[in-house]
This record gives structure tokens, sequence and C-alpha cells, in this order.
């Protein structure tokens, strides 16, 4: 009985180093991203529907699960489409005037406001470098 209890703790202390040794944590950075404004509900439920038939085609490599595949894609891609259209012809109908239409564009295109100068030249100096180009 003794030698079975030095055998079993043996094993359990080999046991206990050799998950150690090979099942380590492995720290891991997790981006956080924002949705796109015209995700929806709907959009999350057609990928999730995408993804389930992908991987079903993947696991089997039947013809009809590839066919459904591509109509899950073909659906998402659809409602994609028409929610980011209607979200955009939103903004561009709340626009007012000019200057709010090419505020919107720059907003989306993702310009920035601030004009950025250089900085190699000395901010004195730079109209003058300005009007020596053009001239």
């Amino acid at each position: 009985m003794a030698i079975l209890k030095q055998d079993l703790s043996f094993l359990k202390n080999n046991v206990k180093q050799v998950n150690a040794e090979m099942f380590t944590s492995k720290s891991r950075t997790v981006t956080d991203r924002t949705s796109s404004p015209w995700f929806s509900v709907e959009s999350k439920a057609a990928k999730q529907a995408r993804r389930r038939a992908e991987r079903k085609w993947n696991k089997s490599g039947l013809e009809i699960d590839k066919q459904i595949y591509l109509y899950h894609k073909k659906q998402v891609r659809g409602i994609n489409l028409t929610a980011k259209r209607e979200y955009y012809s939103l903004k561009f109908s709340e626009v007012q005037n000019s200057k709010d239409f090419f505020n919107l564009s720059n907003e989306l295109l993702g310009k920035d406001k601030n004009t950025k100068l250089s900085k190699s030249i000395k901010s004195e100096l730079l109209p003058d470098t300005f009007g020596d180009f053009f001239t």
C-alpha cells in the first residue's frame, strides 16, 4: 500500500510538471474595434449565419454546402450595402448648405480640419518661402 501511495504521488508530481511545461499561459493582445455606424443586429446575424455555413462547407466539402455559403455571403453583402447606403443618404439629407456638405464630406473621408504646415521651416519665414516659390 505504501509503495502504491509513493507511485501515485510520483505520477501526480510528474503530471504537474509536464502540465506546467506544456501548458504555460500565453499573453495575447485583444484589439477592440468599434463597429461601423451602419452595422446592425441584422448584419451581425447574417454574418454569423455566413460563418456557420462556411465552417460547414469547409468541414464537409460538399457542393450544396458551398452553394449555401455563397448564398449567405451574397445576403451579407446586400444587407451591408443597403444599410450603408441608407446611412449615407440620411447623413447627406440632413445637410443644409454647401459648408455643411463639405464638412460632412471631409468627416466621412477622414480628412483632418487642421492644416499641417512644414515644421522644417521657421513659422516667421514660411510666408516668404511660399511667396518665393510662386514668383
